[in-house]
């Protein structure tokens, strides 16, 4: 049975949630943040941006449960969380295998550094699938 949640509240927790992904990368891949020597920049994209994603995913899920059933059915939303790091991992493949996927971003930035036109369009990318990824899991989360 579906809860009778709001839309807006649905729509406000996948803006945030694709916002902090994307400056997660951004902040990542244009080295803003510090990263220890050990640990390549490549390894954002693929460790820990789908972690990341996965943990939001499953609160911001539950959260949406929670406020439409007061419940919270954690089994389902385990399953409904994994839309969001599959889609990144598929992007990331995407944008590895066709980096002319960047350029449009990237030619935005003609007078910035690699790293920083990098990081944006990467970014761009995680935003709008974290977006869509989100919603879909919101909207199979509202079931009660």
């Amino acid at each position: 049975m579906p809860s009778n949640l709001n839309n807006s509240i649905r729509i406000v927790i996948a803006v945030v949630y694709a916002l902090t992904l994307a400056l997660f990368i951004l902040l990542w891949e244009a080295r803003l943040i510090p990263i220890p020597l050990m640990i390549p920049v490549w390894l954002g994209f693929i460790a820990f941006l789908p972690l990341l994603a996965y943990i939001e995913s499953l609160a911001a899920n539950s959260l949406i449960q929670y406020l439409g059933c007061q419940k919270v059915n954690f089994v389902p939303q385990l399953m409904n969380s994994l839309a969001a790091p599959t889609l990144i991992a598929a992007l990331w493949t995407l944008l590895y295998f066709l980096p002319g996927l960047r350029y449009p971003v990237e030619g935005l930035f003609l007078n910035q550094s690699a790293e920083l036109k990098k990081g944006l369009s990467s970014g761009f990318y995680v935003f709008w699938i974290a977006l869509y990824a989100q919603t879909y899991s919101n909207g199979l989360a509202q079931t009660c």
